[in-house]
């Protein structure tokens, strides 16, 4: 009797702790266990993670019992994080088992004209073939059952649409659909593991503005100077913001001048545009607004190197960081651009 009033109160502590905490990790959950006091009168003073690892089994079939009990759009708790580590370490196993079919899939061709099918696996046979083998390793994943979960036990007209157009409940079988209330624990476990990963993987493209954030930039050793009188001068004489600028023999002026920064890390340069100047505390300094060249994007290599995107990003910037003046030259789209674009 004490064993099982051990599984009745971690149980609980457990559902009670992830109802409000969906994203913890096990080791979250297990402090949470181990810091509970257990009520008086019971045979054992504290919860441990033997304790837990032992009644995994149980803990887990009711973590299942409860996603059941819930409605459909609230999210099972038995995906979370901490439970698929439990599951793991405790090996549990979900639901009953029984063998699963061994149904082989076979190939299949798609049909093309003789040009398109010649021009596609000439260019891109081998991405077309790293594409088939993502799709089919997806949909399998979609179609395929675990052959552990039990099917519903339904009786008299509880039966859903797709029950009750089965063969076995007197339907014609027409829709062949499972069972809109069937529910597999397995396949949600194994397909928010593999979500996991893939949000893992997926790479974050740097904007022009943290490509220099956190790195040492080049500054340039060619004298740079002030051309001409400041616009306004603060009361102890510094220049607040200036018409222009020299350096390197090029005259910059303020507005959308272009102006070319080297990285530290690289050969490639970074360009954007002059919308500001002045002069402070931190010394010559001035407003750029980048530009994203087309490699950035998501046109990738196919890009026109020569090609430049202005983006929403903008830095304070000191006049010693500027390697160059470039010219860009700006091409608006027609008046009837989207007729032409269809």
């Amino acid at each position: 009797f004490a064993l099982m009033q051990e599984k009745i109160y971690m149980s609980k502590i457990v559902v009670e702790f992830l109802q409000n905490n969906c994203d913890v990790s096990y080791e979250d959950l297990l402090n949470k266990i181990e810091t509970t006091v257990p009520p008086a009168g019971l045979n054992f003073n504290r919860f441990t993670e033997d304790s837990l690892l032992r009644h995994a089994q149980f803990v887990v079939e009711q973590v299942e019992s409860y996603d059941e009990a819930g409605d459909s759009d609230e999210p099972p708790v038995l995906i979370t994080p901490c439970m698929r580590d439990l599951i793991k370490l405790a090996g549990v196993t979900l639901g009953k088992s029984r063998p699963a079919p061994n149904k082989e899939k076979g190939p299949t061709k798609a049909t093309t004209t003789k040009l398109v099918y010649l021009i596609f696996d000439t260019f891109f046979s081998e991405q077309i073939e790293k594409d088939e083998k993502e799709d089919d390793k997806e949909n399998a994943m979609k179609r395929r059952r675990c052959g552990v979960c039990e099917e519903p036990g339904w009786r008299g007209d509880d039966r859903c649409k797709a029950c009750q157009n089965m063969v076995k409940f007197g339907g014609s079988g027409r829709s062949k659909q499972a069972c809109l209330q069937r529910r597999c624990p397995n396949l949600a476990v194994r397909e928010a593991d593999e979500d996991e990963e893939v949000d893992d993987n997926i790479p974050e493209m740097p904007s022009p503005k943290k490509m220099l954030q956190g790195r040492k930039k080049k500054q340039n050793k060619s004298r740079i100077s002030w051309v001409g009188e400041p616009i306004k001068v603060r009361p102890g004489g510094i220049p607040l913001a200036c018409e222009e600028e020299a350096g390197a023999g090029a005259e910059v002026s303020r507005g959308p001048c272009p102006l070319r920064f080297c990285r530290a890390m690289g050969r490639r340069t970074i360009t954007s545009g002059v919308t500001a100047m002045w002069e402070d505390s931190s010394g010559q300094m001035f407003h750029a607004h980048w530009f994203c060249p087309g490699s950035d994007t998501v046109l990738g290599a196919t890009s026109d190197p020569l090609e430049l995107f202005l983006v929403d990003e903008c830095e304070d910037m000191q006049l010693s960081y500027i390697h160059g003046k470039v010219k860009v030259i700006y091409k608006a789209p027609s008046e009837n651009w989207s007729m032409e674009v269809g």
